[in-house]
C-alpha cells in the first residue's frame, strides 16, 4: 500500500480523548484493581466486537516517523478508503539497504467516527474469452502434384494413383486465445472423423486490385505476417504465387506470378491471399476423382473445442488435379507479355512446363521452358470476347507458337491449354485484348466501315 497516502493522526484533532486523571475516593487498592481490569476487558471486549480493519502495510522510508502506538490515517481511493485512522501495532524498519518498513496496525476504535468510504470503483480488467468461436475465414483446396512433392518421396509420389486426390485446409486464426484447430472431415452423410490438427495460417486482403503483370502489392488486415518466409507458396484466389519478399510491419509483399499449376490472372481489392505453404492442414486419406469431401474445423482453445454443432461445413468436389499437366508459362502476343491491343497478323507463343522435372519447386510464368512431360500437346483457342464464340481453334499443336490466320476486328480471349493422356490442364493461359487485322484503310490509316459502323476487310 505504498501508493496510499499516510498522515499522523494528531491527538489534538481528537478532544474527546483529552481526559483529566483524577483518584477514585473511598475506593480500596484491591477494589480499584478488580474496576480497573474490568474496565480493561470492557474496553477489549468493545476492540474484538467492532470489526476492526487490520492492515499490514509496506512503507519506504518516509514512514520512520512512526512508532508502536501511534496513530495514522490512510486515504486509498483505489480500495474504498477515503479516510481510515489506523494505530501502529508491531514496527519493522528491516535493513537499510531494503528501504521498506513494514507495519501491523489496527483500525484505531477511538477514529471511527472519522472513517469515510469512496463509492467503489468498477474493475477495468476484463477477464479473456477462452470460449472457441468458428474461424472467420475458411478455405478446402484439392492438394496439387507440387503440394504432394513437398511431403512425399520421389516414389511415393510415382505410387500415387491417377485417380486419387488429397485435401488440404487453410483458415484464420478465429480469436487471440484460439490455439489451433482440428479438421474433421466425412463424404456423404457419414460421421465426421478426425483428419489432423491445423495451425492457423497468416493471411491478409489486398489492398489494391492487381492484373496479371503485378508483382508487387499492398496489403491489409494481415495477420500472423512475422510468420512467412520468403521463397514458400501463397494462393490469391485460384492462383498460386511465390513469396519474393515481404514486410510484415507496411504489409507489403512482393511476389512471383503463376506457379506450379496455376497461370497470372486478374485479382480485385479485397480478394484473399492465404500464406499457406507450411501452415494447410493435411487430411492423409485417398479420396477418389468427383468424391466431394465435407469439413468441419473445430477451434481449440486452452480450455475448451468448438462445439461441432457450431462449425460452418465447407466442401470441396475432386477433380484429379494432381494428375493434371501444367498449363504452359510465359504467354506472349507477337512477342509481348498482355499487351492491351494486337494491330496486324496475331502470333502466340508460350513454354513448356513439367510438372514431374519442376517437382515441388515454384517456377513463375515468367520463366522459360522446362519439359515437356512425354505426351503433352496444346490447345490454342482464339475467342469473341463479346459474343462468346470461337473466331480460330487450330487442332492441338506440340510445338511452343502459333500463327493464326485471324482478320477483322474483335475483342479477343485467347487461351491455351494443355493435354496429356486424356487429361486437361488445371488452369489456361490466357489474356483478352483488342485486335485488328486486314482492314480496309485510307491513306493516312484510319479504318474505313460501314454506314452502320463495321469494319471494312481488304481484299
Amino acid at each position: 500500500m505504498t501508493s496510499s497516502r499516510i498522515e499522523q493522526h494528531s491527538l489534538e484533532t481528537r478532544p474527546h480523548l483529552r481526559v483529566r486523571a483524577e483518584p477514585i475516593v473511598g475506593v480500596q487498592s484491591d477494589d480499584r484493581k478488580r474496576i480497573s481490569t474490568t474496565l480493561k476487558r470492557s474496553h477489549d471486549l468493545t476492540i474484538a466486537c467492532s470489526g476492526l480493519k487490520r492492515l499490514k502495510l509496506r512503507l519506504d522510508r518516509r514512514g520512520g516517523v512512526l512508532a508502536p502506538g501511534g496513530v495514522f490515517r490512510i486515504r486509498d481511493p483505489f480500495r474504498g478508503l477515503d479516510n481510515l485512522v489506523l494505530r501502529v501495532g508491531t514496527f519493522d524498519d528491516g535493513k537499510l539497504a531494503e528501504g521498506a518498513i513494514t507495519i501491523a496496525a489496527v483500525q484505531d476504535v477511538f477514529g471511527l467516527p472519522a472513517t469515510a468510504y469512496l463509492e467503489p470503483q468498477p474493475p477495468v480488467w476484463t477477464p479473456p474469452d477462452r470460449i472457441p468461436q468458428p474461424s472467420p475465414n475458411r478455405r478446402l483446396m484439392e492438394a496439387s502434384y507440387r503440394d504432394l512433392a513437398t511431403v512425399l518421396n520421389a516414389s511415393a509420389l510415382a505410387a500415387v494413383p491417377v485417380d486419387a486426390g488429397a485435401v488440404l485446409a487453410v483458415a484464420e486464426q478465429a480469436t487471440g486465445l484460439a490455439l489451433n484447430y482440428v479438421l474433421t472431415t466425412r463424404v456423404g452423410s457419414g460421421e465426421f472423423t478426425e483428419a489432423g490438427v491445423g495451425d492457423w495460417c497468416p493471411t491478409a486482403v489486398l489492398a489494391d486490385a492487381m492484373v496479371a503483370t503485378t508483382t508487387t502489392l499492398q496489403l491489409a488486415s494481415g495477420r500472423g505476417l512475422d510468420q512467412i518466409t520468403a521463397g514458400t507458396a501463397a494462393l490469391i484466389e485460384d492462383e498460386i504465387v511465390r513469396v519474393v519478399a515481404i514486410d510484415p510491419q507496411a504489409q507489403t509483399a512482393t511476389l512471383a506470378r503463376g506457379c506450379a499449376d496455376t497461370v497470372p490472372v486478374p485479382h480485385a481489392v479485397g480478394a484473399r491471399i492465404w500464406f499457406f505453404d507450411d501452415f494447410a492442414a493435411n487430411d492423409p486419406t485417398d479420396y477418389s476423382v468427383g468424391e466431394t469431401v465435407q469439413a468441419k474445423l473445430l477451434t481449440r482453445t486452452s480450455s475448451a473445442q468448438l462445439d461441432p454443432a457450431l462449425a460452418p461445413v465447407d466442401t470441396i468436389k475432386l477433380a484429379q488435379r494432381q494428375a493434371r499437366p501444367y498449363p504452359p508459362g510465359d504467354l506472349k502476343l507477337n512477342g509481348l507479355r498482355y499487351p492491351a491491343s494486337i494491330d496486324g497478323d496475331l502470333a502466340v507463343s508460350w513454354a513448356h512446363r513439367d510438372r514431374r522435372l519442376q517437382a515441388d519447386q515454384l517456377v513463375d510464368h515468367g520463366q522459360g521452358s522446362i519439359g515437356p512431360e512425354a505426351g503433352t500437346a496444346y490447345v490454342v483457342r482464339l475467342l469473341d470476347a463479346i459474343a462468346s464464340r470461337a473466331l480460330d481453334s487450330p487442332a492441338a499443336v506440340t510445338g511452343t507458337s502459333y500463327a493464326s490466320p485471324l482478320r477483322g476486328a474483335y475483342r479477343v480471349r485467347a487461351e491455351i491449354g494443355t493435354t496429356r493422356d486424356g487429361l486437361t490442364s488445371w488452369q489456361k493461359a490466357g489474356h483478352t485484348f483488342d485486335f485488328k487485322n486486314g482492314l480496309l484503310r485510307t491513306e493516312v490509316g484510319d479504318d474505313l466501315v460501314t454506314e452502320v459502323g463495321d469494319y471494312i476487310l481488304a481484299d
